[in-house]
């Protein structure tokens, strides 16, 4: 969110000299309000991604889809491109007016997923749900313009340490809204909670009044977001139609075609989606690569821990331990405790070691904790073992990537390469759902009335495949970043940025 050349400020706002009331600067009972919503906002986000995936394999069992990864690809992907459309608007409009405009188009889909007929229907919900993850951000800035300098510190910190905590506490949530009403009762959750925070916002935050001069580039969004789709889509579906047939083939060109205009567009605009111009630099694009690899991974274990738990054992079957909801909780926590105690990590120990030593090590250690799920995952002791292993890789790189862009980024282009690296995070994590189930649909072990299951082989070719990924973002941030810079990260923002692991 950019607030540098062309913005203004309203008189009367924090800092304004034509105040003509005194602004508090310290924390008020409206204040206090206000932190509770923007925590219980980004708390939603949180919890969203880990409820509908830990309910996939019900959603597929119900819908007899072998596609479940679209619930998890449609929210990243429009998330991926209405953020920077989001952010841009903020700038010309008000961030808290985006912030509950996000809200609204997420609400919409909470409700679209929560009465779905069909499974189309569904994903059409989850790719409105996706707005969402523009609220983080707008919440982030939204608190820098509005609150009292003095309180910004500890209301960041309160909300990101919170998301740690849900991570914690969601298996459990999770276990419950399934185990006792079924998979729709996760979006009645998420519409309820949108609904009260729609209405509660308005009355404790007050609008940014920071401006800017800016333009859309809704034909860029376009191409992007509707080349991505048309190329996921061809991979998705590909084996079902056929990977030579008419359907694939022009749908996987009509996709690379659109991201080449987008491409050639965003060359020539002046103010583009995405500023390419950042990515003339090795460093910074090592770092939105592996970014994205840290992510795309993450989301390939957060899918199949709970296939490997929740399926019923099979005879002849090498997985399958036939936990409920609330069972797999006992595999999810200790993975969600595996992040948290991999950012502290990060925090606590980012200036003696060094950014990209943490980053790899975190790869590395993922890889490690993935391979161990592949071969171990009999008892819920070794599932458990496993997934703190992932957990902790994966907390290691959460912490370590924003650290890493920001050593390798000078200040004042801090906001375009954030943008192309969250892009980059988001579409990692869409593609990796589709390629995942797109394994999974070529090792079908058996399909009947209940559902499909899947083979052990399947789901170890999908574990292989973030090893892979991991070992190669290792590599990368071994060797491009060799001699990347070394600045020393406030201490304020790396605890902030090691809190945030969730």
């Amino acid at each position: 969110m950019s607030t540098g050349q062309g913005a203004t400020a309203s008189p009367g706002s924090p800092g304004s000299p034509e105040s003509a009331t005194p602004v508090p600067q310290g924390w008020t009972p409206r204040l206090a309000g206000s932190l509770f919503c923007m925590a219980m906002v980004m708390e939603i986000v949180s919890l969203s991604y880990a409820k509908v995936a830990t309910a996939l394999p019900e959603i597929a069992t119900h819908f007899r889809t072998t596609q479940a990864g679209w619930l998890l690809t449609s929210s990243l992907l429009f998330g991926a491109v209405a953020s920077p459309l989001l952010g841009r608007l903020a700038d010309l409009y008000g961030k808290r007016r985006m912030l509950l405009t996000a809200l609204g188009i997420g609400w919409l889909g909470s409700l679209i997923s929560a009465t779905a007929s069909s499974y189309g229907v569904l994903v059409v919900g989850r790719l409105l749900q996706g707005a969402l993850i523009a609220c983080l951000f707008l919440g982030y800035s939204l608190i820098r313009d509005v609150y009292p300098p003095r309180t910004v510190p500890l209301a960041v910190s309160i909300c990101t340490g919170g998301l740690g905590l849900a991570a914690v506490i969601t298996p459990f949530l999770n276990g419950w809204l399934l185990d006792t009403w079924g998979w729709r009762a996760v979006f009645v959750f998420d519409l309820l909670w949108v609904t009260v925070m729609v209405v509660a916002i308005p009355f404790t935050t007050p609008e940014s009044p920071l401006r800017i001069r800016a333009r859309l580039d809704l034909f860029g969004a376009v191409l992007l977001g509707g080349g991505a789709a048309a190329v996921l889509v061809a991979v998705s579906f590909g084996p079902q139609w056929g990977w030579g047939s008419a359907r694939t083939v022009l749908l996987g060109l009509l996709g690379l075609l659109m991201l080449a205009g987008w491409w050639l567009s965003a060359r020539s605009v002046r103010e583009p989606l995405v500023d390419l111009a950042v990515l003339g630099r090795r460093p910074i694009v090592a770092a939105a690569l592996v970014s994205g690899l840290v992510y795309g991974t993450s989301v390939v274990a957060a899918s199949i821990m709970p296939i490997m738990s929740m399926t019923p054992g099979i005879v002849g079957g090498d997985y399958g331990l036939g936990l409920s909801a609330t069972g797999f909780a006992q595999v999810a926590s200790p993975n969600a405790v595996g992040v948290v105690v991999g950012g502290l990590v990060v925090g606590l120990t980012v200036k003696r070691v060094g950014t990209r030593w943490l980053l790899a090590a975190g790869l590395l250690v993922f890889a490690v904790g993935a391979l161990f799920l592949g071969f171990w995952h009999g008892t819920v002791g070794a599932m458990a073992v496993g997934a703190s292993i992932v957990g902790l890789g994966t907390g290691l790189g959460y912490a370590a990537t924003p650290n890493l862009v920001i050593e390798n980024t000078p200040a004042e282009e801090q906001g375009a390469v954030s943008s192309v690296v969250q892009i980059c995070q988001s579409g990692f994590s869409s593609i990796m759902p589709v390629v995942l189930f797109t394994i999974l649909a070529e090792n079908i072990r058996m399909a009947t009335d209940a559902g499909v299951v899947y083979s052990g082989d399947g789901l170890r070719y999908g574990l292989f495949l973030a090893v892979g990924l991991a070992l190669l973002g290792a590599l990368l941030t071994g060797t491009v970043f060799r001699r990347a810079a070394t600045a020393p990260v406030p201490a304020t923002l790396t605890k902030a940025l090691a809190d945030d692991v969730s």
